[in-house]
This record gives structure tokens, sequence and C-alpha cells, in this order.
């Protein structure tokens, strides 16, 4: 293992045994098989916020579900909606279609410009996050992210003033966390085994992704390498 490597793995172990990668909204959608009712009511749960938990009005980690009820029942006549969340989101689970799928080409452009993002023009390298003909669309989309000083309790009995995003909907909320994974990744990482998107990469799997090395799914490690033994069978041991 290069020294590299094993310096990366001892900075998430300072972390601490419980360091757990932070899983990003917009990634964990976009891979999402809504139409799978294990999957999605997984994906409601992942989201749903504990009482218990404490939420800082600047991580809007706790809105997304609330949001997209929100969203739903805007475009359901009254008698149409449901009180429980999940039955809710379950019913109309088409709604979130386009969003979905708009994600997903942004995902997917931004792939692609990092796989290009070595053009130069002369001694000045060009770094894109999507194609030029997508611009007008993201600038119209972020654009709709505001900000809004506000008052919060932090834990401590603590009150300060804070700058937070003032997210008035869900595709506010959805591009704000799009827009906090690229202002500080170079690409979002592929695994190697199924193809998907991973939601929460850790420090380790950035790190590999940076030199060209695979990442997997924790859950897809063992197929990974039952396939890596069977291909090794197959060329006769080699």
């Amino acid at each position: 293992m290069s020294d590299a490597r094993n310096k990366t793995q001892k900075n998430e172990h300072k972390k601490g045994r419980h360091y757990t990668p932070k899983i990003w909204f917009a990634i964990d959608f976009a891979v999402l098989d809504i139409w799978n009712d294990e999957c999605l009511v997984n994906f409601i749960n992942r989201w749903t916020p504990q009482s218990t938990q404490y939420n800082s009005m600047s991580n809007p980690d706790g809105l997304y579900i609330t949001k997209i009820s929100e969203y739903i029942e805007s475009q359901l006549n009254v008698d149409d909606r449901e009180s429980e969340v999940t039955n809710l989101i379950s019913a109309h689970r088409t709604k979130l279609v386009p969003f979905q799928e708009e994600i997903r080409s942004f995902i997917e452009d931004f792939n692609k410009m990092g796989e290009t993002n070595n053009n130069r023009i002369g001694t000045l390298e060009i770094i894109e996050i999507v194609n030029t003909d997508k611009i007008e669309r993201l600038n119209e989309l972020l654009g709709r992210i505001r900000f809004k000083v506000t008052t919060e309790l932090l834990p401590g009995y603590t009150m300060k003033q804070v700058i937070v995003p003032n997210l008035i909907d869900f595709e506010c909320c959805l591009y704000y966390n799009f827009m906090e994974y690229i202002k500080s990744h170079s690409a979002i990482i592929t695994c190697i085994q199924c193809g998907n998107y991973i939601s929460n990469p850790s420090m380790h799997q950035l790190a590999n992704a940076k030199r060209n090395y695979p990442s997997l799914h924790k859950e897809c490690e063992y197929d990974y390498r039952l396939s890596k033994d069977r291909k090794r069978k197959k060329n006769g041991g080699k």
C-alpha cells in the first residue's frame, strides 16, 4: 500500500472509530430506484430527521422530506392528499421523476467535464463544471437559492446570529446540496461493480478517485471479489 493511501486511512482513523462519511442528498436522490417500494421507503426513512437529532439551520438535511411532501401536496387536490408522509410520497412518486432526471443529467455532465478538465490554452488551464449548453439552466436553478440572517439556538445553550440558506422549496434544497458537493469535489465517484454513484464517499475513496483507483460500495465488495475470483479461475488462476 502506498504512503499516500496509508496517510489517507490514518487521517480517517484520527476522526475516531465512529467516523461516518457524509451522505450527499443530491447523489442519493439521483441513484434512487424510485419504482422500488423498499428502496423508496428506505430513502424516506434515511432522510427523515429523528426527533432527538439536532438540526442546524445551516444544514438542510432535515428539510428534504418535508419539502418533497410540500411540493407533492401543492400539486394535488385536497381530497387526494395523505396525512402520512411515506404513503403520500409513495403514491405520487411520479412527480419526483422530472427532478431526478434533471439532476442526473447535471451529474453526468459534471463527471464528463472532470474527465476532460486537462484542456489548456497555452499556459491557461480550463476547468469546467457543465457543458456550455447547460450553464443557463444551472444558473437559473442556483439563482433561486437565497440566504438570510437568523438567530439559531446552538448546543450548549448558545444563541447566535448565523447566515443560513433560505431554501423555499425542494428544488432549492436539491441544488444547494449539489452546489456544496461540486464546490469541494472534482468528480462524483462511480462504483466499479454496480455502476451506480457512491453517495457517501469516504476520504479514502475520494483520494483513490484522484489517482484513478477503483471504488466500491461497501455492499458491492463481496460480489466484486467473487467476480474477480471467477475471472482468475477462468484465466487459469492467473
